[in-house]
């Protein structure tokens, strides 16, 4: 005598066998979904996978979701490596250097240049191999601070930016200023540098400008943890992220 289990079984075999084993996908005629046994079992009637498109269509979704709540801006979260152009010799050499960078995962990577060049690009790229991170520009971490002054609520951006697994703090030099302005970079970077926590600054400014950014005594401190300090120039690839901007889905 059969056992119950035996017996369901039998049943979902005979009952999976009116089924039709895969069908076209809806979004994507041309690719075929495959039946789901399990819940088409459970559900009684035909209950399909998603195609190979709809599966990459939704890896790709929730990593911009990841990447967004890393701090990503949302026409930054497809940057990857690969989609990275190098625009010459120094460009090629750039991007070997930050690849070895996302694999020892430790100190600076300083990144600066002329504007539009790739390097929040590349800071991205190595920012997504990492299960979690915190991307922010100089500005906007100084406007999240005073933000606390008035509001107790508010998140403190500095536990946020030290403890992160790997902190991409980009525009540096691009912000008003202030005199809480170095203190709140000291605190951050020392704390990273200390700490031998990943990290990435970018910024459309020379070595010396940097300097006068962060302070003499943090510069100092690049020069013991700093993995490398990278140059950018060339012609500026705006207009070729323009096209993409326009043209990426809101998936």
């Amino acid at each position: 005598m059969m056992s119950a289990a035996k017996l369901a079984a039998v049943g979902n075999e005979k009952f999976l066998a009116t089924l039709p084993a895969s069908s076209p996908c809806p979004r994507h005629p041309e690719e075929t979904r495959l039946r789901d046994d399990q819940q088409s079992c459970l559900q009684r009637r035909p209950v399909f996978l998603p195609c190979e498109i709809c599966q990459r269509e939704h890896q790709q979704r929730r990593e911009v979701e990841r990447l967004q709540r890393m701090g990503v801006p949302l026409n930054l979260c497809r940057a990857t490596f690969e989609s990275w152009r190098p625009a010459d010799e120094q460009s090629e050499a750039n991007i070997a250097r930050v690849r070895e960078f996302e694999k020892i995962r430790r100190g600076f990577l300083v990144l600066l240049g002329d504007l539009g060049t790739g390097k929040t690009h590349l800071a991205v790229a190595v920012l997504r191999s990492f299960k979690s991170g915190f991307f922010v520009k100089q500005s906007e971490l100084l406007r999240r601070l005073r933000q606390t002054y008035r509001d107790r609520a508010a998140i403190d951006p500095v536990d946020e930016a030290q403890g992160a697994a790997c902190l991409v703090l980009d525009e540096v030099g691009m912000s008003a200023g202030g005199r809480d302005e170095l203190p709140l970079l000291h605190d951050v970077l020392d704390y990273r540098h200390g700490n031998m926590k990943p990290t990435i600054l970018t910024g459309n400014v020379t070595f010396d400008g940097l300097r006068a950014v962060i302070g003499e005594r943090m510069a100092d401190r690049l020069r013991e943890s700093a993995f490398d300090v990278l140059n950018f120039g060339g012609q500026s690839n705006r207009r070729e992220a323009r096209a993409k901007y326009f043209w990426q889905d809101d998936e």
